[in-house]
């Protein structure tokens, strides 16, 4: 899906009303689940200005992941960047539409914005590393599966950093699942899944095999810790 301004209007388009585009037999096109959707409990259950739920057409769930903006730097050009102050001499890429994409355009009034290359996703700005740009932003998990897979792709020496961002917002995030309010057994068997898979470790697993440094949201960690402890007793 290409993301719209805000996540209500993804829920909207995607999870409970649909596209405007409609099916042959002339329904609106939508989909039963919405996954990697940014959690926020807060959000969730945010109210309206008479006190109503705002969201109450969708139920996200199932917070499996946290994730995190990160920057991919070519080495054989430059240091680790320590401050954004590095954007302002080195061209960095981002993908359209995306958080990092807004903060370099607007930030600092706008002082980013001439060392700033759009691509149509992270995978094309993570490409041009070492020709057309020395940076780029992008979520940790997709940086981190692109480097194992293009070590020898590109023509940088291609290191992750990490680095606070004045005027970037939040920096960490979960990442969850959404669907629409009347599929909610639908949510409650897809999280059962979920939580076996986090349990038993497989998500760490799936992140090692990718190359990913899978995460683990903080409301689970004390499960899981648990769940170990148990299967160590003798």
């Amino acid at each position: 899906m290409t993301p719209d301004e805000t996540l209500e209007d993804d829920m909207r388009n995607y999870v409970w009303k649909g596209m405007n585009l409609t099916s042959e037999d002339g329904r609106r096109i939508k989909a039963d689940v919405m996954l990697r959707v940014p959690y926020d409990r807060e959000f969730a259950m945010q109210r309206d200005d008479v006190g109503h739920p705002a969201h109450e057409r969708v139920h996200m769930f199932a917070p499996y992941q946290k994730e995190r903006w990160r920057m991919a730097y070519d080495a054989n050009k430059l240091d680790a960047p320590k401050t954004a102050a590095r954007f302002m001499y080195h061209p960095v890429g981002v993908e359209v539409d995306t958080v990092p994409q807004f903060y370099l355009t607007t930030a600092f009034g706008g002082r980013l914005r001439e060392n700033s290359r759009t691509y149509p996703s992270v995978s094309d700005a993570y490409a041009a590393l070492g020709r057309d740009v020395s940076i780029v932003m992008g979520m940790s998990s997709q940086l981190e599966w692109l480097q194992t897979q293009n070590a020898s792709a590109t023509d940088a020496n291609a290191s992750l950093t990490e680095l606070a961002f004045p005027l970037l917002g939040r920096s960490n995030w979960e990442i969850g699942m959404a669907v629409q309010t009347e599929y909610r057994q639908l949510a409650y068997a897809l999280e059962d899944i979920v939580m076996a898979h986090i349990q038993n470790g497989d998500f760490v697993r799936w992140g090692e095999k990718y190359g990913v440094d899978y995460r683990l949201p903080a409301r689970f960690q004390t499960a899981t810790e648990g769940t170990e402890a148990i299967a160590q007793t003798p």
